[in-house]
């Protein structure tokens, strides 16, 4: 039977994807509390809230690499489909160009 708190865990690290980097620990901003958790590496990515070992309520706000990554590629994406649809003379969702 599945345990519905299972639900509310971060899924588990793989031990391989660990690369070295500090992605597990942090400083609180508002008390200075150097802390560690795995969970930090998972809020890093969603962006989701955490906490200090005293209660502040945290999130990181930079982007990771894996976001600037993405939003690159959307550009990109977003460009080649104009230009393609500037050669044919389509109508793009935004308009005819």
């Amino acid at each position: 039977m599945k345990n519905p708190e299972d639900e509310l865990l971060p899924p588990p690290i793989d031990e391989d994807e660990d690369d070295g980097d500090d992605d597990d620990e942090t400083e609180c901003s508002v008390c200075g509390v150097h802390f560690w958790s795995p969970v930090l590496r998972f809020r890093r990515r969603d962006h989701g809230h955490f906490y200090c070992p005293n209660g502040h309520g945290l999130k990181f706000r930079e982007k990771t690499s894996e976001d600037i990554l993405t939003e690159e590629l959307t550009k990109e994406r977003n460009l080649r489909l104009e230009a393609e649809a500037k050669l044919c003379g389509k109508k793009t969702w935004w308009g005819r160009i």
